[in-house]
Parts: C-alpha cells; sequence; structure tokens
C-alpha cells in the first residue's frame, strides 16, 4: 500500500503546475452545442456542448448505449468546451516513446484532472457536474478525447458508489460473468476467445459495483475496436469473478486459485484503471479493492494460449462462493 501511495504523490506533484480552477471557470462552454446521453449499468451521463462532428464520432463509438439529447436526472453532466479555448491547460505535445499521461490532483480544494488534449474540473461547487477543457494535441480524434475524459468520469462514479473500475475484459457465458483482469499484453483478448461461445461487455474497461449485496458489474462501451454495439447488454449483471491473468509456462497446468489473504488487495489493485487520479478517492479506492478481495471473489488465472480454462473457473467460482456463504 505504501508504493501506491507513493505513485499517488509523484504523479500529484507532476510538471508542469496544475492550473487554477478559477482559470477553467471563466471560460463558457457553448450552450447550443449538442449533446448526448450516455447509459453505463445504473448511470446515465450528459455529454453537452458538442459540434456536430464530435458528437456523430461519439454517436458512433458508444453505439447504443448513447442517445441523442438530455436525460431527465442526469447522474453526472459534462459542459465540453471548444478545444481553441484551452490552450496551455494541458499537458502539451505527447512525445514519441512517453508513456500516455493521465494526472489528477487537488487545487484549491478541487479535483483537477488532464491529459495531452484536456484539463477538467468540478463546476458549480458540487461533484455532479464537470468542464472539460479541450485543446494542446490537435492529432488526436476529439471524440476520443472525450472519451478518455468520460472513463475518468465512469471511474470516479464507481469510486463513489463503492465500487472500483480495472483494466479488464468482462464476458457473460452461460449465465455467468466474470472480468479477466490485467494491463496490456496480460492476455485478455486471448482469454476471452477461449471463452466462446460467450458475450462481451467490453475488452479494455470494467467495472465492479456493489449491489443489493452483492458485486455487480456491466457492459461498458469503451472498446479497442473504437465501435460499441448497437444493440448492448444492459442493466446490472451478477459478478461472479474478477480473475487476473498470468500466463502459464511449458509444461504447467491451468490453475484457477486464490491468492493469499495478505495479498489479495495489493494483487487486484495492480489492475485498478487510472490509481490514484482522483486524490480525494484513494482511501476509498484502496478500502472498495480490499472489500472485494476478502469477499473471496479474487483469483489468479494461470492459463495457455490454446488450452481452455472455463470449468476451472466454474468450480473456482462455485468453491469460493460457497465458502463466503458459509
Amino acid at each position: 500500500m505504501r508504493r501506491f501511495r507513493r505513485r499517488i504523490q509523484a504523479m500529484t506533484c507532476a510538471d508542469p503546475p496544475y492550473p487554477d480552477p478559477r482559470t477553467l471557470d471563466r471560460i463558457p462552454w457553448d450552450r447550443s452545442g449538442e449533446a448526448l446521453t450516455l447509459t453505463i449499468g445504473p448511470w446515465r451521463i450528459a455529454v453537452q456542448g458538442l459540434d456536430p462532428e464530435t458528437e456523430g464520432g461519439l454517436a458512433v463509438r458508444w453505439g447504443g448505449f448513447s442517445s441523442p439529447g438530455l436525460p431527465d436526472r442526469p447522474d453526472l453532466q459534462l459542459f465540453c468546451v471548444d478545444r481553441t479555448a484551452g490552450e496551455n491547460l494541458g499537458l502539451g505535445t505527447w512525445q514519441p516513446g512517453e508513456v500516455y499521461r493521465l494526472e489528477g490532483a487537488l487545487v484549491a480544494g478541487r479535483p483537477v484532472i488532464r491529459s495531452y488534449n484536456f484539463c477538467m474540473t468540478t463546476e458549480g461547487g458540487g461533484d455532479g457536474n464537470w468542464k472539460l477543457v479541450l485543446g494542446g494535441a490537435p492529432e488526436e480524434p476529439l471524440e476520443r478525447t472525450v472519451e478518455n475524459a468520460v472513463r475518468c468520469l465512469v471511474s470516479r462514479l464507481a469510486l463513489r458508489a463503492g465500487g472500483f473500475a480495472l483494466h479488464g475484459a468482462g464476458v457473460r457465458r452461460s449465465g455467468e460473468t466474470w472480468i479477466y483482469a490485467g494491463t496490456s499484453g496480460a492476455g485478455k483478448s486471448t482469454a476471452v476467445s477461449l471463452t466462446a461461445p460467450c458475450e462481451s461487455l467490453g475488452d479494455d474497461f470494467a467495472l465492479a459495483i456493489p449491489h443489493d449485496g452483492r458485486w455487480a458489474t456491466c457492459a461498458v462501451p469503451f472498446d479497442n475496436s473504437e465501435r460499441a454495439p448497437d444493440r448492448p447488454i444492459t442493466g446490472l449483471l451478477p459478478l461472479g469473478a474478477i480473475l487476473r491473468l498470468f500466463q502459464a509456462g511449458a509444461g504447467e497446468a491451468v490453475q484457477v486459485q486464490a491468492p493469499p489473504s495478505v495479498l489479495r488487495t495489493a494483487s487486484l489493485l495492480t489492475t485498478v484503471m487510472l490509481p490514484g487520479l482522483f486524490v480525494d478517492l484513494v482511501d476509498a479506492e484502496i478500502e472498495n479493492a480490499g472489500c472485494f478481495a476478502a469477499e473471496g471473489q479474487f483469483g489468479h488465472l494461470k492459463f495457455h494460449k490454446e488450452q481452455s480454462f472455463v470449468e476451472q473457473v466454474r468450480l473456482f467460482v462455485s468453491r469460493e462462493r460457497g465458502g463466503s456463504e458459509g
């Protein structure tokens, strides 16, 4: 946990300095712009102030998760400001070979999130309204920039609901729902293909949310194909397990095991999406992951790229469920 917190401290002291949120407050947004409603699990997110081209691009990326116009009572509103207004507020131009950066800090008591092509903060003194100022990287499609910002805010919604977002590929097979967790190169796409026939809930970004005394997940529109289905799976789904992926060596058997209790939270935190991005919610991030890990729904899956592991996963889930209920 100390290493996790040190990484957060390094991020919040990053260079260049973060802008004062009041600078963003003074930038107006286009109230006549296009609007979309994005529905993910239990949440409705209103995205406003879009130009027609960006609205059309997001409608393609988000497919059936989005609809034109605004909902009556959104859970979160994002107000977008034209990219030309936001010079020198982000990180500048991304350099080849540089790790793509998303950074967060508390400035004047307000969360500020920035990347190369945007900077955003809360609007109007509450947590339900955010202003997104775009600018700084014209080579990045604007709809991709807006989606990156929305991913951050969905992660925040999950944290405030007692859950978390993670690097994961969600699948539903025969009524059972699992998340294969791991950063890039862990084998998420391979694991999904070995689970076929199954329904994908998203191949890159996954959610774990407490609901009615159990853990749940949902389909998300954030997919590496940059095109969500027109008829996605909707609502919350019972989450059977999160499985952190490890590739087995030659001669090793497929294994699905719960890590030792003292290591579970630390292991799960390695898969959490955007760790520490919201400095005001770092404790919640650790606590929420710890709650999930303690309830026995987290395991390590060691697998081969050409060998099915579905039955082993089913046995693990059944065993862990029985232990937690006992």
